[in-house]
């Protein structure tokens, strides 16, 4: 990968402060970017919210169009056709499983390189939530990634958008000891529907503060913040869902991206 595409990516912080304009969100979200804030855990879902598009999904084509077929995942999908199938919809476990099955075979290392290229090319950003994950960790709260991803993945969008890599949750695998490669055993819970909130309850704790999501299934996650937002964008069943059960929902047009 070429030095273009990474000072591609490490200019974006910047940019997207610019973005944040606390009046389009609810108050209780505003009362939390102000400085001395009591601190909190804010989580924030990856695909879909901070970004403009899925990137665990996108990186599928990506590696599959590079010859990273990995042993797993190609009995299950042998070719793009295939797992695009087999995913349609978004609504089982399996379906999470499988996209992250294709980092199979990779190093960590490797996945940041392939990882960081993809993002540029092929996924936009959702600036105005980036920008407040950056606010609210600017005033000292916890800010973390909670996605139904591979965990590495999350990393790297972390360290790209300027939040901590360390405060990310997702779908994890095993890796080989001896390479540090990944292999095909995942490791529990999956980061699907209520397996997020198992993993917030296991990783961050049982008080989350804040929490935002765009998809159907980041709703137990939701209703279980103090504070909640839907933002649903590629999951259109998310708002009424939401709705009904007294979160506040933004779509893109209400916050200006």
């Amino acid at each position: 990968m070429d030095d273009h595409v990474d000072d591609q990516l490490d200019d974006l912080p910047a940019e997207v402060d610019a973005s944040l304009d606390l009046a389009r969100w609810p108050a209780a979200v505003a009362a939390l970017a102000a400085p001395g804030s009591p601190p909190i855990d804010a989580v924030f879902d990856m695909d879909g919210t901070l970004l403009g598009a899925d990137l665990g999904d996108e990186l599928v084509g990506w590696l599959l169009a590079r010859g990273h077929l990995p042993p797993a995942f190609r009995a299950r999908a042998p070719d793009l056709a295939a797992y695009q199938a087999a995913t349609h919809g978004w609504d089982t476990v399996e379906q999470f499983i499988l996209c992250s099955l294709v980092i199979e075979g990779l190093t960590e290392g490797e996945l940041a390189l392939q990882v960081r290229a993809c993002l540029a090319d092929r996924v936009p950003l959702r600036r105005p939530v980036v920008a407040l994950a950056r606010a609210l960790a600017r005033v000292g709260h916890r800010v973390w990634i909670l996605t139904g991803s591979a965990e590495p993945i999350a990393r790297v969008v972390a360290a790209v958008l300027g939040l901590d890599p360390a405060r990310t949750v997702g779908l994890r695998l095993d890796r080989d000891p001896d390479t540090g490669r990944f292999r095909d055993r995942v490791l529990p819970p999956v980061t699907f529907g209520r397996g997020k909130v198992d993993a917030a309850l296991a990783r961050i704790g049982p008080d989350i503060g804040f929490s935002i999501g765009d998809s159907y299934t980041d709703l137990p996650l939701l209703e279980r913040a103090h504070v909640a937002v839907a933002v649903p964008s590629l999951d259109g069943r998310l708002g009424p869902l939401a709705a009904a059960s007294g979160i506040a929902v933004r779509l893109p047009e209400h916050l200006a991206g």
